[in-house]
This record gives C-alpha cells, structure tokens and sequence, in this order.
C-alpha cells in the first residue's frame, strides 16, 4: 500500500477541467463532482477532493482534484504514478489550457455584444430624452437649436421676452 501524492497545479476553473478531463475520456458521467471535499481512498489511505474520478473508471485507485485558493490540487495514489503521473497530468493541463483560452475568447466576446447592447440602450434613451425635451419646450414656446459634436448633442433653448 502507498500513501497519496499530491501535485499542485495551476488549474483554477472547475468547468474548464472538468471539460478537459472529458477530452481525454473522463466524461462528466464518469465523474463525481462536489461542491465540499469529500474523502477519497480505502484501506487507511485517504485524502479529500472535489472533482473525484472513481478507481472503476480510472483501472487504478481512485484519483481526485481538491478545490483550494491557489488551485486544484491532483492525488493519485503513489503505485498508480505511472498511469497518472506527470505526463498524463500535463496532458490534462494542456487541454485545461484549449478550454480555459476558449472560455475568455468567449467571455471577450460577451462582454462586446453586451457593451454594443448597453450603448445602443444608451443612444435611445438620449434620443428619447432629446424628443421629451423638445415637445415640452415647444408647448412652452421656445425655438430649439441642435449641435452635435461626435457623441455630445447640445440643445439650445431660445424664447424672446419683451
């Protein structure tokens, strides 16, 4: 019997390793996904993790990633490095890497229809504004001067008092 190793790694997104590890065969359903650590392992050997693949689907121990604030840390019992050592999880981290790099494309984006969004929000409201505006100083009497200068509209309100 061996002890678990541990091995840090710079993996921080739960969705993007959890995706990586379906890339390399470790499909959602052959994983145990949850949100407080549990303990992994037999015989006296155990560690805790949040994202557990079972020994049934790993043909080794069970191996798991632990959730911490500097990022999830892989175990995987010693006798079973060979399958589960240092290539296979750089292996692991190099599609983590595809899907994370995919996942901020894919936030940029957002965040550029969504700003589009917002400014066209902006832009009709300002014209609404502008409408309000000029009913109101028609009622009122007042002759209205427009000035536009790139994304700034000027109203001039003009009345004659004798």
């Amino acid at each position: 019997m061996s002890a678990y190793i541990t091995l840090a790694t710079p993996m921080i997104d739960q969705e993007c390793l959890v995706k990586a590890l379906g890339s390399i065969g470790f499909t959602k359903e052959k994983l145990e996904i949850h949100a407080t650590p549990i303990q992994i392992g037999n015989g006296g050997l155990t560690t805790n993790a949040n994202i557990v693949i079972r020994s049934r689907f790993s043909h080794s121990s069970d191996i798991g990633f632990l959730e911490t604030p500097l990022g999830y840390k892989f175990s995987v019992r010693g006798g079973y490095v060979g399958n589960y050592g240092s290539n296979w999880i750089s292996k692991v981290q190099n599609h983590y890497q595809k899907h994370w790099n995919a996942k901020l494309l894919l936030t940029e984006k957002q965040l550029a229809k969504e700003r589009q969004h917002l400014e066209e929000k902006r832009k009709a409201l300002v014209e609404a504004q502008r409408k309000e505006v000029r009913a109101r100083a028609k009622k009122m009497g007042y002759r209205i001067k427009e000035k536009r200068q790139g994304n700034v509209l000027r109203l001039v309100l003009v009345k004659r008092a004798y």
